[in-house]
C-alpha cells in the first residue's frame, strides 16, 4: 500500500484514503477502500455556500472530518460510498495534486 498523498487531513495511497480526525470526541481515524466510492462531488465554495463546521454532521447523512481551517479552503468533496446513505464532506490543502492522483485511480468526479 503506497502512499501517494499526504497533509494534515487526509492520506491518500492505492488501495484506500484515510481521513484524520474523523470520530468525536477520540478524533480517530477512518479508512476507505478507493473500490468503494462511487464519485467524489467537487463544490467550489463560494460567499454563499460557505461551510464553517469544524467535525461532525447536522443531517446524520453527511459527516465532516475535523479541519479548523475549513472555511478558509476553496473547494469542499462530497465523497459518496457504494450502497450508503452517508456521505464524508471533507477538505484538502493540495486541491491541485489530490485531484489529480485521484483521476488517476478510476474515481468519478462531478463538479
Amino acid at each position: 500500500m503506497e502512499q501517494v498523498y499526504e497533509d494534515n487531513l487526509i492520506k491518500l495511497t492505492d488501495d484506500d484514503i484515510l481521513f484524520k480526525k474523523y470520530y468525536i470526541p477520540t478524533f480517530a481515524s477512518k479508512m476507505i477502500k478507493l473500490s468503494r466510492i462511487e464519485k467524489i462531488q467537487v463544490i467550489k465554495k463560494t460567499f454563499s455556500n460557505q461551510e464553517s463546521k469544524l467535525m461532525g454532521t447536522d443531517d446524520f447523512k453527511t459527516w465532516y472530518p475535523f479541519d479548523s481551517l475549513r472555511s478558509k479552503r476553496k473547494f469542499l468533496y462530497l465523497l459518496f460510498e457504494k450502497n450508503k446513505r452517508r456521505r464524508i464532506a471533507f477538505t484538502v490543502e493540495d486541491d491541485e495534486k489530490f485531484r489529480n492522483l485521484i483521476r488517476g485511480r478510476g474515481i468519478s468526479f462531478q463538479n
